[in-house]
C-alpha cells in the first residue's frame, strides 16, 4: 500500500484530496488553489478529541445578502441557439437554464440566505452557494480573534457560483457560469460579518486606528 511505501522510505509525489491519509504518510504538504501553493510545509496537525467544557456564550442569526441576477437570455432563445446539437445534451442544457432562472424564490430582486451561529469564540458560517475561498479569508481577517468555519452548498435556495470581482475580469470559468453579477460574494461578505457583529463578535479595527 502506499502507506507501507512511506514507512520503506520511499519517495513519492501524491495528489490527493484525503487530507488524514496525507498528514499520515507525508513529510511536506503542499496546498494548492487554482494552481497555487497557498501553504506549504510539514504536516500542521491532526484532529483529535480534548476534553473541553462547552461554550457559554451561544446564538444564532439567519440573514440574507443582496445580489443581482445577470441579464438572461429567454429559453427559446436558447432553443434556437443549441438547435443543432443532439437531442439528449440539448434537452439537459434547457433543463439546467429552467432550473437556474428559478434559483431564488423571487428572481427580480433575490436575496441570497446566510446563516451564522455562535459557539464561544467560533462562528460557524453557511449558505447556499459555492463561494470563492475568499469567503473564510475575508471574514477571518475582519474577525482574527475568532475561529470562523464556512459551510458551503447549505440548504437553499441559492446553489450558485459566488466568485469575487476578480474572476469576472479574469473570465473564469465559475464568473460565466454563475447567473450573479459581480459583487455577490461581496456583499454575502458583508452580510456575514453584520451578524457575526450581532452575536458579540469583535472585528479587527480599521487601519490606523488604535
Amino acid at each position: 500500500t502506499m502507506r507501507g511505501l512511506a514507512r520503506e522510505g520511499m519517495t513519492m509525489i501524491v495528489v490527493t484530496h484525503e487530507i488524514a491519509f496525507a498528514k499520515e504518510a507525508a513529510d511536506t504538504l503542499s496546498f494548492f488553489d487554482e494552481g497555487r501553493v497557498i501553504e506549504s510545509g510539514a504536516p500542521l496537525g491532526i484532529w483529535s478529541e480534548v476534553p473541553a467544557a462547552p461554550p457559554t456564550t451561544t446564538g444564532r442569526v439567519a440573514a440574507s445578502a443582496a445580489v443581482e441576477i445577470k441579464a438572461l437570455p429567454p429559453i427559446d432563445e436558447l432553443e434556437r441557439q443549441w438547435a443543432g446539437i443532439d437531442a439528449r445534451s440539448r434537452a439537459e442544457r434547457l433543463l439546467r437554464a429552467t432550473r437556474l432562472r428559478a434559483t431564488y424564490d423571487d428572481m427580480t430582486a433575490p436575496q441570497h440566505p446566510v446563516w451564522v451561529w455562535r459557539l464561544g469564540d467560533v462562528a460557524i458560517v453557511a449558505h447556499p452557494g459555492e463561494a470563492y475561498s475568499d469567503l473564510q479569508s475575508r471574514l477571518r481577517a475582519r474577525f482574527p480573534r475568532a475561529a470562523v468555519l464556512v459551510l458551503n452548498l447549505v440548504n437553499g435556495p441559492g446553489w450558485v457560483y459566488l466568485p469575487p470581482r476578480e474572476a469576472y475580469e479574469a473570465d473564469r470559468y465559475q464568473s460565466w457560469q454563475t447567473i450573479l453579477r459581480p459583487g455577490a460574494l461581496e456583499s454575502l461578505i458583508d452580510t456575514a460579518a453584520e451578524a457575526m457583529v450581532s452575536l458579540g463578535f469583535d472585528p479587527a479595527p480599521a487601519r490606523g486606528h488604535a
